[in-house]
């Protein structure tokens, strides 16, 4: 995340959408300190993947006025964002040198490492999302719909733009225009944490590809998502 008081902005890292990316891009434009979940005080409250929902709660108790910030994220395709964050996850565990029929168990002292398609039927949409250590807030918010994410209780939309990552060349230079971010038309996105891996829909069977299906029904349909895009 990142927000400017003199820009008005408030940049959302919505885990798994090229996220550090634009954090990287916009942090010589921001002015608020943001800091790791663990090392967050009262005087420094805001963290990495703070969503919406608790940034427009300190707003309100700074008496900053949240609707005065234009206030944006990114989507991806909800099949390869979880595959991404699954990798993200274990990716020190698992080798990738493996194929996806023998990858089920690797194992470390007291702990094993699930297969893909398990490791997916653990998993929310909202709520405790991918679960993991309190503290590990890009993965609790990792396998959260979109709409859990950006709309509020009411449904209401809490962020005035949502680019789709796939459209990063094309959609986000125009947004840092409108916030006043100079030449922002020649600035570089520095691409942060891409991997190389095979193709996500690799991961996938019939069964587990429904899942994603039903499960981010609004992902997919707001944003023209499909498998194997």
């Amino acid at each position: 995340m990142q927000i400017s008081h003199k820009h008005k902005f408030v940049f959302f890292s919505f885990p798994k959408t090229g996220s550090e990316s634009v954090r990287k891009m916009l942090g010589p434009y921001a002015d608020i300190e943001v800091v790791p979940y663990w090392n967050r005080t009262e005087e420094q409250p805001f963290y990495s993947h703070m969503s919406p929902a608790e940034v427009k709660e300190q707003f309100e108790q700074y008496g900053w006025e949240f609707d005065d910030y234009f206030r944006f994220t990114f989507v991806r395709n909800p099949w390869a964002r979880l595959v991404s964050l699954y990798n993200m996850i274990y990716r020190s565990r698992i080798p990738t040198t493996l194929t996806q029929r023998v990858r089920q168990w690797v194992t470390r002292p007291g702990e094993k490492v699930p297969a893909f398609k398990e490791w997916l039927e653990s998993t929310h949409p909202d709520g405790p999302g991918g679960g993991g250590p309190a503290d590990q807030r890009w993965q609790v918010y990792g396998t959260w719909s979109i709409a859990t994410y950006i709309l509020d209780e009411h449904g209401r939309h809490l962020v005035d733009d949502v680019i789709k990552l796939e459209e990063i060349g094309e959609k986000l230079h125009p947004v840092l225009a409108r916030i006043g971010i100079p030449s922002a038309e020649t600035l570089e996105i520095p691409f942060v944490n891409k991997g190389k891996r095979q193709s996500y829909t690799s991961y996938y069977d019939d069964e587990s590809s429904d899942w994603v299906s039903k499960r981010y029904r609004y992902d997919i349909e707001q944003f023209g998502y499909q498998f194997g895009d």
